[in-house]
């Protein structure tokens, strides 16, 4: 199951997250000992806290999606996710790249701190000697096959909504609105440049979802809901366009 897989032998669509900066100092300190460190602090608008049955949830039902695959610069935050030993001891959370495309998350939700190589030995006797942060607390379950916790969801959010073109374009909305927000230290032109590869990758997305549809479905023309889908797309991009 995606949240029992060990981060560092197993490749998925979750990037591991820790709210806790003592296990984040850990593991930028733990491996690699002659080079440079690095600790990513992220700030998100929105996150999630589900159990690993919801994550399970909606990871399978996205992957699963046969009438709409989510748009893959819609990424998710879960949180304060207890689904096993080690998740629990590294207070550790996730966030869930949901389509086949790469897409790196944009600078501006994080901030990078570099951990320089020289300190990483004395930064891991100090987080062992104050905080007993070590090995065995971080991989409790190393030696063992951790259970799954059987729980309900915390919430049903995601185990109700539809993955849709509609929804998708509005997560897309959403997250662009946020990240302008974000971005007003930059230049006009910088953001405008932002704003026409990101109408570009969504136009195509939703363009090719609709022929998607119409093949499986075996129809011949969906012209009437991509025009509406499209005139929306341009309205909204037009409409932040002229608000920077």
């Amino acid at each position: 199951m995606a949240s029992m897989a060990p981060p560092h032998r197993n490749i998925h669509r979750m990037l591991d997250i820790t709210l806790n900066v003592s296990v984040a100092l850990y593991f930028a300190c733990a491996y690699n000992l002659e080079k440079d460190g690095f600790i990513y602090i992220f700030c998100f608008p929105e996150y999630y806290s589900p159990h690993s049955n919801y994550i399970e949830s909606f990871y399978e039902n996205i992957l699963n999606s046969k009438k709409t695959k989510s748009y893959f610069k819609n990424f998710k935050v879960c949180s304060h996710s207890y689904s096993n030993d080690r998740i629990k001891a590294q207070s550790g959370g996730f966030i869930f790249f949901p389509g086949e495309t790469f897409s790196p998350i944009n600078s501006i939700y994080y901030k990078k701190i570099k951990i320089n190589a020289l300190d990483k030995k004395e930064i891991l006797d100090y987080l062992n000697i104050a905080f007993h942060i070590n090995e065995a607390k971080i991989f409790p379950e190393k030696d063992k096959i951790a259970k799954q916790i059987k729980e309900k969801f915390m919430s049903d959010l995601f185990s109700s909504e539809e993955v849709n073109i509609d929804s998708e374009i509005t997560s897309c909305f959403e997250r662009i609105s946020y990240e302008l927000n974000m971005s007003y230290k930059k230049e006009k032109m910088e953001l405008l440049r932002y704003l026409r590869k990101e109408k570009e990758d969504l136009l195509t997305f939703v363009s090719n979802q609709i022929q998607e549809t119409n093949d499986s479905s075996k129809k011949s023309d969906n012209s009437d809901n991509k025009n509406k889908l499209f005139s929306k797309i341009n309205n909204t991009f037009d409409f932040y366009s002229k608000m920077i």
